[in-house]
């Protein structure tokens, strides 16, 4: 009987975890889907270092329509098995306009990024919390703007089934919090962003 009842659980959480994010997509005023397609790795130099590169390839349509591309590389060091800090640099050139490809004006962005990243568990769930700042300078018509930005992002890995093999599927879902931090002289802006992937 219990294993009835964890997988229906299990199918409920599946259901919720398809339903959910389509409510947010059929409130947007969009008619097009776009490609948010993400790569991301670790090449381990030995037990303290590490180096993290990832490309994001994002699209106004699917697989089409260019908008941004982000490559970034970054040196991480482990603290302990928990946590790690990282130091990077990323160039990413964005096109604002919608149906200009890459061929279009690209605003263009240098961006130095540190951040720390903390992991826990609890019972089977596993949690991760970055903290991540950045440098940016924007470029665009020939003009750049020196811009902060502090991110922080709340994950959590939660396993779908109990097999202990390669082969496991699990739900994972996060959320970003930003806060940009625009200089002008001695005033200082601040923006709040929620980015629900």
């Amino acid at each position: 009987m219990d294993k009835l009842a964890n997988s229906m659980k299990r199918i409920i959480l599946i259901i919720a975890c398809v339903i959910v994010p389509m409510i947010f997509i059929s409130q947007d005023k969009e008619d097009k889907l776009g490609s948010w397609w993400m790569y991301f790795g670790t090449h381990h130099l030995n037990e303290k270092y590490s180096i993290h590169y990832e490309t994001q390839l994002r699209h106004y349509e699917v697989g089409a329509n260019f908008f941004q591309l982000l490559p970034r590389i970054g040196l991480n060091y482990k603290i302990d098995d928990n946590s790690m800090v990282t130091a990077g640099y990323a160039w990413i050139p964005t096109q604002p306009d919608l149906d200009k490809g890459f061929d279009g004006d690209l605003v263009t962005e240098n961006r130095i990024w540190q951040q720390f990243i903390l992991r826990n568990k609890i019972k089977n769930i596993k949690f991760r919390h970055r903290y991540r700042l950045e440098q940016r300078w924007v470029k665009q018509n020939d003009i750049t703007d020196y811009k902060n930005r502090a991110r922080y992002m709340l994950s959590a890995k939660v396993p779908l089934s109990k097999m202990k093999v390669r082969l496991c599927f699990y739900f994972f879902t996060m959320k970003f919090f930003y806060i940009l931090m625009i200089i002008h002289l001695i005033k200082i802006d601040y923006m709040v962003h929620w980015v629900i992937p």
